[in-house]
């Protein structure tokens, strides 16, 4: 049973968290591929709270290496 749906959102929720802001306030917090996003489930407002400047394209991985060598070149 859904307390509140919001299909349309513009990114899309990986990390999903709920707080409570001044004691009455729900909102949900979430992650996506973009930054972070909250919802306040009161007026149904969605709010970017951190989209980073730096970022441009999809996540990529870093080469590492475990073995104590100094990974490709």
């Amino acid at each position: 049973m859904a307390f509140k749906s919001f299909p349309e959102l513009t990114h899309n929720p990986l990390v999903v968290d709920m707080t409570i802001e001044e004691g009455i306030r729900l909102k949900v917090v979430y992650g996506s591929t973009q930054g972070f996003h909250a919802v306040d489930l009161d007026s149904g407002a969605v709010y970017d709270v951190y989209i980073p400047s730096h970022v441009s394209g999809p996540p990529r991985s870093a080469p590492c290496s475990l073995d104590g060598t100094a990974g490709p070149s």
